[in-house]
């Protein structure tokens, strides 16, 4: 069985939680922050209930209906990727730890370790 059901106005499902209580998996979707329309289909999945999975199986990503040749294909990244990615692009623009942490909405400690594995070519300001 599939059931799908969206948000209310404070970010939580509408009505009751009690029909969540038989299910197997819930995912919850989410719009990447730096996300533009004209990308079409690209949110994170988010893993909030998960039943016999466990591991990397559960670990969010985030996914991208693209269009190659008038074909259409899922693309996949893992959110740790995604992340770095957008690190290693505030970091070259030369904003601080502190700052990347605020615009990637992380702790400072996450933003320090994630500036640790940029390649010291790919950073700025070292």
């Amino acid at each position: 069985m599939f059931f799908v059901h969206h948000e209310g106005k404070g970010g939580a499902q509408r009505g009751t939680s009690a029909r969540e209580d038989v299910l197997d998996t819930i995912m919850h979707l989410i719009r990447p922050k730096d996300y533009q329309p004209q990308e079409g289909a690209r949110f994170e999945i988010h893993f909030e209930k998960y039943r016999g999975m466990h591991g990397d199986n559960v670990k969010p990503f985030e996914a991208q209906l693209e269009v190659h040749d008038n074909r259409t294909q899922w693309s996949m990244r893992d959110l740790e990727d995604v992340q770095l990615a957008q690190a290693a692009a505030l970091f070259a623009m030369g904003l601080s730890v502190r700052d990347v942490g605020k615009e990637l909405n992380i702790s400072k400690s996450t933003a320090q370790r994630l500036r640790s594995e940029i390649p010291p070519k790919d950073r700025s300001h070292d």
